[in-house]
């Protein structure tokens, strides 16, 4: 019989009561007294009863095919003193992208333009494409805050030719573990920014997810994490959902004959969900719903 992961929390916590609690004294402050090392135990406990363990830098290679991304050109950065903005050129191509500088407190203006000779794209008219529900949800934190582009890239996929980039932001120690993909398409010369909700991936988040000879985005949301008491541990869930390009929008990928959205759910624990990355932890995939072929 195999338990959800939550269930066996539920189990070890009682475990780690057992095993701290002396006489009954001590255990109206049961939770208080659970110590550091029994943290450590109990996350060691956890990952070991999980099922379908994955670690996510690999699994994301496995399902997103990087070797369908090919790499046109890598641009270089350097900054326009008469125009006040960043300049990003390389092989032919050339942007700017310009901002206001805005106070790091001041978080409601918008201040990140992106120029494509005459094209231009203001962060302020967009938003991180996400699918939301009532449990998983996106982050935007850094969006359109003193944004500047880390290591921009013209890829092809599919035929198909795009700038894409990490974005970077002013950040002031909050928020600092997120990441912001850009994706512009230089025929339509429509963006595209996903938030990959901390999860560090050299890779690409775009690809040809499902061999269908078009160019498909990861996206991936998050539940509200839930705070073990007495732990210095954090439960949540991810989701994985693909996004399929059509007409210059990614929109999510549907699966008509279950009637479903494709995607992938995972489980998992963090000592400090809010101020670390996923590197390095494992998870369960609770949910698999993705393409059969």
């Amino acid at each position: 019989m195999r338990f959800h992961p939550k269930f066996i929390v539920i189990i070890l916590i009682s475990c780690a009561i057992a095993c701290n609690s002396n006489d009954k004294k001590s255990s109206t402050n049961e939770f208080n007294n659970i110590s550091k090392k029994d943290t450590v135990d109990l996350y060691s406990a956890l990952t070991e009863q999980m099922s379908n363990k994955v670690m996510l830098d690999t699994f994301i290679d496995k399902i997103t095919h990087q070797e369908k991304v090919k790499v046109i050109a890598n641009l270089s950065e350097t900054w326009d003193d008469e125009s006040k903005m960043f300049v990003y050129s390389g092989d032919g191509y050339n942007f700017k992208l310009k901002y206001h500088n805005v106070e790091t407190s001041d978080l409601q203006k918008s201040n990140s333009i992106f120029i494509d000779g005459k094209n231009i794209i203001n962060f302020k008219d967009y938003y991180i494409t996400c699918y939301h529900d009532s449990i998983f949800r996106c982050e935007d934190y850094g969006f359109n805050w003193d944004n500047t582009l880390k290591s921009p890239k013209i890829i092809e996929v599919c035929s198909k030719r795009f700038l894409y980039a990490d974005i970077s932001y002013n950040c002031n120690g909050i928020g600092c573990g997120c990441f912001i993909n850009f994706i512009y398409d230089l025929q339509t010369n429509k963006p595209t920014f996903i938030e990959n909700y901390r999860v560090p991936y050299d890779g690409f988040f775009i690809s040809d997810l499902d061999n269908d000879n078009n160019p498909d985005i990861l996206v991936i949301s998050s539940s509200l994490s839930d705070r073990m008491k007495g732990f210095d541990l954090e439960d949540f869930q991810l989701r994985f959902t693909p996004f399929s390009y059509n007409n210059g929008v990614f929109k999510p990928k549907f699966d008509n004959q279950y009637q479903r959205l494709y995607c992938y759910q995972f489980y998992g624990f963090t000592p400090d969900y809010h101020h670390s990355y996923h590197d390095g932890l494992i998870y369960s995939i609770t949910e698999d719903n993705w393409f059969r072929q």
